[in-house]
């Protein structure tokens, strides 16, 4: 049987793909469709044919600005359908999956697997009521939240799976076996480093005060670069950039880390969000920081592995008397009770993708 995998993006920035390439290859041959958004070389995936659409485009731009793009992209996609001919069809994110929605539709029914993972459209009916038809006519659709539930009319053939790097359980002391107790407390950012306002914030909170260092590492655009002169301005000693990593890199980063941070906008889209760095916490036994009122604070909160909290004149002090009176015992419980919640229904999702790339 011949299975293909639809990206969005380049296979470096989608971790998750590894899930379906990993199950799949088995018995399948195996191809994928990602976009190389830049000029730095991509992540190979063993046992999969790699087709490359190669188009320049920066994230943060406005949206309008991407539409000639993802038109492109559309039809890529449509010539190697006709080229490769797949059987079944893996389709990751939401936005690739409504663009190409009238193919998954009318030809590939009950034969792709839709991956939902982005709220940002359902405001606009149309857009809700095309997600909708594809998760109905969808083999299974997968989503990277519970929050994103109150999406759809209904909960048949939707499932809950997890960012979880299956690799990163064998890292699970990479942090706790080395002494918790620090004199400066080093709260790490890794990921695409966006949301400049209230990274601003963060910082002007952070900036010179000696309990504390603040460490961003990964992808740098816009955001980033109003961040750097933010703190070349105001001389501020005690806030770092690193630059891009290796995946294998975020392990070494992450023995020096105290608290993750793992803030973000309180969007829409981000109230309802699981962030990658959520499930990075509970396995490499770090505790999180992330917004209050957010589904992923309040989850990090209700499970015993995080701190929701607010960006105001007592954001210092809080975060520093949350770290300085964690009981480390129980809170290692947490984060291997929390572990083996997210490994039971992320093997749940892989009895599903076994099922359909079996048949």
């Amino acid at each position: 049987m011949k299975i293909l995998i639809i990206g969005f993006a380049k296979i470096a920035y989608m971790p998750y793909i590894n899930m379906y390439s990993r199950m799949v290859c088995d018995r399948n041959i195996v191809h994928v469709i990602c976009w190389n958004r830049d000029h730095e070389k991509d992540v190979e995936l063993e046992n999969c044919t790699i087709h490359r659409f190669q188009a320049d485009q920066l994230d943060e731009v406005a949206k309008w600005t991407k539409i000639g793009n993802f038109l492109a992209f559309k039809k890529y996609v449509a010539r190697k359908l006709k080229d490769i001919k797949p059987d079944k069809i893996v389709i990751l994110s939401t936005l690739p999956a409504v663009i190409l929605s009238p193919i998954l539709i009318r030809r590939y029914k009950e034969r792709y697997i839709f991956d939902y993972r982005d709220y940002t459209y359902e405001r606009f009916r149309i857009f809700k009521a095309v997600v909708n038809c594809l998760k109905e006519n969808s083999y299974a659709t997968f989503i990277s939240s519970d929050a994103f539930r109150e999406v759809f009319n209904n909960q048949s053939k939707l499932y809950t799976t997890h960012n979880i790097l299956i690799d990163s359980l064998q890292y699970r002391d990479v942090r706790s076996r080395n002494p918790r107790q620090r004199t400066v407390i080093r709260i790490a950012f890794w990921g695409f480093i966006r949301h400049e306002e209230i990274n601003r914030k963060l910082i002007e909170l952070l900036a010179g005060d000696s309990r504390f260092e603040l460490h961003y590492y990964g992808r740098e655009q816009k955001s980033a670069d109003g961040l750097k002169k933010l703190c070349l301005d105001r001389k501020v000693t005690n806030v770092f950039f690193h630059g891009p990593y290796a995946p294998a890199e975020r392990y070494e980063f992450a023995a020096d880390t105290d608290i993750i941070h793992n803030i973000y906008q309180n969007d829409l889209q981000m109230q309802k969000a699981m962030g990658n760095k959520y499930y990075d916490g509970v396995v490499m036994r770090l505790p999180q920081i992330c917004m209050r009122g957010s589904y992923m604070g309040q989850l990090a909160e209700k499970k015993g592995v995080g701190l929701q909290v607010e960006l105001n004149e007592y954001f210092a002090d809080t975060v520093w008397n949350y770290y300085q009176t964690l009981d480390w015992n129980h809170f290692e419980k947490c984060t291997d009770a929390e572990t083996e919640r997210i490994c039971k229904e992320y093997d749940d999702v892989q009895s599903i993708i076994g099922s359909f790339s079996s048949r």
